[in-house]
């Protein structure tokens, strides 16, 4: 055997978490996040026979997804720059949350949020 089957080999008792979840330390708390989990039940050919086969495509949720882009995208600069002026300066409440509510819709709470900020500072 090479020195890396025995590696792998030696490894295999920490891959199954049946056995290595007792391993962890009670002080050190751990998150399971929610995934969105698609299967898919095919047939395909391997080494001249049929062989049944299930397809797992896991999707995180969107709690980690990190997508941040610091410069505003070109259909953000058009909102960006008619939501700035509407939402904090015309002191008519009904159209500042009519424009929060418009950036919002159209870019997510915290991308809007971004938005302003980044239209109101000097």
């Amino acid at each position: 055997m090479t020195a890396f089957t025995n590696e792998r080999e030696a490894f295999k008792a920490f891959t199954d978490p049946r056995t290595s979840a007792p391993m962890l330390d009670d002080a050190t708390p751990f998150l399971l996040f929610p995934l969105r989990l698609e299967t898919r039940f095919a047939t395909v050919l391997r080494l001249g026979a049929l062989q049944p086969q299930v397809w797992v495509r896991v999707y995180p949720d969107d709690c980690l997804i990190d997508s941040f882009e610091p410069l505003p995208s070109e259909t953000e600069s058009p909102a960006r720059s008619g939501t700035g002026r509407t939402c904090g300066s015309t002191g008519i409440e009904a159209q500042e949350r009519g424009a929060w509510r418009s950036l919002v819709a159209s870019h997510g709470s915290g991308r809007a949020a971004w938005l302003e900020a980044e239209t109101t500072s000097p």
